[in-house]
């Protein structure tokens, strides 16, 4: 993926944040309704990969914080 991908009908990739090792994290934007987001493009997968996706979504799920964003689903 690069930069300028739509990766849904409204999400857009602007550049890549950080990479970790389960996958990829990209600053988006939302071109239908405007504002930033962070998404987690997962790389090739591992045994567990997937949970441990799913394990850091839902305890994200659970901060309240102005400092944090809010988890969506693309």
């Amino acid at each position: 993926m690069q930069p300028g991908t739509l990766i849904s009908p409204h999400i857009r990739l602007e550049e890549i944040l950080g990479r970790g090792s389960s996958g990829v994290v990209w600053l988006a934007s939302n071109v239908a309704i405007g504002g930033t987001l962070a998404v987690k493009v997962l790389g090739a997968a591992h045994e567990g990969a997937v949970d441990t996706v799913r394990r850091e979504a839902s305890i994200i799920g659970r901060i309240q914080s102005p400092h944090m964003l809010a988890r969506e689903r693309a």
